[in-house]
């Protein structure tokens, strides 16, 4: 089996911040289960990354809805976006422009820009409708997660970050969205190019904050020939089911159920894989996660 990650201590660190990591005496040490834990840390993370300007806009969507398209209005901008955060709208161009600088307890801070062009939809709430968007690099779309600070940039192409709606539920196409720790921005090694395809169902199709607080969502990743920030192989991800979501148990946290196959893009043989499952439990929250190498399957606490 082909090493999938290289780890350096401060990777490992980095990677473990707000998730259920064990020690390395727990996890068999350098035992290839060990790294594949590894692994199944850094998607998720980097899940989290990909995901991140798809939250903008869902709460930009939802100052939309819930203030009649007046997207200057502060009470509920200060809501969403945090009331440092500033909006104009390019006529020109036809794009609205956010510039973060938002510390909300509910979510990631967030600082510099994010484009979004509506192509003439209101809200995402429209049948068909498209959003695209984009970074600018003169102010970079930065959150801060795990400790660091994480740009993100997103190809200036139309389609590199498109949101659509397709029935009742958001489809994201991304293609090679680079992601990487502002103090590592020289080291490529640190760099993560990430395409991938979305689905987002949520359980009652709102753009309204109020709903979107108590709504649960299942999320279908598929995500092909992408690196993570820690990665040496090409990976690829392909839901068997679909993640779940659920407010009530963390903003970041996902519910039991759904699973996933991560494979090696060069792989030819089954040694090139393995698969993650989200295991049901009584509490609806904090699912055991299952994971499977070559027909040994160990699981680990879900406190992720």
């Amino acid at each position: 089996m082909r090493k999938l990650f290289i780890i350096t201590s401060l990777l490992a660190t980095f990677i473990c911040t707000f998730s259920s990591c064990n020690k390395p005496d727990d996890d068999g040490g350098g035992t290839q289960m060990g790294i594949i834990l590894l692994t199944y840390e850094s998607i998720m993370k980097q899940n989290t990354i990909a995901l991140d300007p798809f939250n903008v806009a869902l709460r930009f969507n939802a100052l939309l809805v819930d203030s009649d398209g007046d997207y200057k209005n502060e009470e509920i901008k200060n809501k969403l976006l945090g009331e440092n955060t500033n909006i104009s709208y390019d006529e020109t161009e036809g794009k609205y422009i956010i510039s973060n600088n938002s510390n909300l307890s509910t979510d990631l801070k967030r600082t510099g820009q994010l484009e979004i062009i509506t192509n003439g939809y209101a809200t995402l709430q429209e049948p068909n409708a498209i959003w695209n968007l984009k970074t600018n690099t003169s102010s970079p779309y930065t959150i801060f997660y795990g400790n660091y600070d994480i740009i993100i940039e997103i190809p200036q192409a139309n389609n590199s970050y498109m949101i659509q709606n397709t029935g009742d539920k958001w489809t994201i196409n991304m293609r090679s969205v680079l992601s990487y720790p502002q103090a590592y921005s020289s080291d490529d090694d640190f760099k993560s190019y990430w395409t991938a395809i979305y689905t987002v169902v949520p359980d009652t199709f709102s753009g309204s904050a109020e709903v979107l607080k108590s709504t649960k969502f299942s999320i279908s990743p598929d995500v092909t020939t992408s690196t993570t920030m820690y990665t040496t192989d090409v990976l690829n991800i392909m839901t068997s089911s679909p993640m779940r979501y659920n407010p009530i148990c963390g903003t970041r946290a996902f519910a039991p159920g759904g699973s996933l196959i991560v494979s090696v893009a060069e792989a030819t043989d089954p040694s090139g894989y393995f698969s993650v499952e989200w295991l049901e439990n009584e509490s609806g929250c904090k699912p055991t996660v299952a994971l499977t190498f070559q027909g040994e399957t160990q699981e680990f606490p879900g406190n992720m």
